[in-house]
């Protein structure tokens, strides 16, 4: 299969998960936590992805989105994040270390600016699909979460960047 029908594929089966958890909820929690589990094991060692810094990854974005919970910004009907939600970090990590191969190459602010903007925008789209509430105006909200995903993205593309150049490699290779 040629990278850019891989991409879409990865790209479209993330999306497609992404739906499933947001709109399933608790409701299809247990789908979501097979599905990811399930395409984790399947397509790590395809892709080359070091479980290790994917549950890095996830964990970290739990470990957040769990702050954002206590702290009021994102409030669910659980005094802790579902677990729908926690397997979308799951999800995500995979997707991003997938990505990383991609977008490794551009430069790494402008990468997280628009990860900052896709990731908000992914809160709002949860918040209009009923998924979460926010306990702040949407726009501060949105401002808070564009800056969270600011440093995700950098966070994750820094990672990625170090491993590479420990590796001997700049852009390609296993993560």
């Amino acid at each position: 299969m040629s990278a850019t029908k891989q991409l879409i594929l990865v790209s479209t089966w993330f999306q497609v998960f992404w739906f499933l958890a947001v709109l399933g909820q608790a409701s299809l929690a247990w789908l979501s936590v097979v599905l990811a589990v399930v395409t984790v094991l399947v397509t790590c060692q395809r892709f080359q992805l070091r479980v290790s810094l994917l549950a890095a990854i996830a964990l970290m974005g739990m470990v957040i989105d769990g702050l954002n919970h206590q702290f009021g910004l994102l409030i669910f009907d659980l005094p802790f994040i579902p677990i729908w939600l926690g397997a979308l970090w799951v999800m995500f990590a995979w997707y991003a270390l997938y990505l990383c191969r991609v977008i490794s190459q551009y430069p790494i602010v402008i990468v997280a600016v628009a990860g900052g903007i896709g990731g908000s925008l992914s809160y709002i789209a949860g918040y209009k699909l009923s998924a979460v509430e926010f306990g702040v105006t949407m726009t501060t909200a949105a401002a808070i979460l564009f800056v969270e995903w600011f440093f995700i993205v950098l966070a994750i593309l820094s990672l990625y960047r170090f491993v590479q150049k420990r590796k001997g490699r700049i852009s390609h290779g296993a993560l």
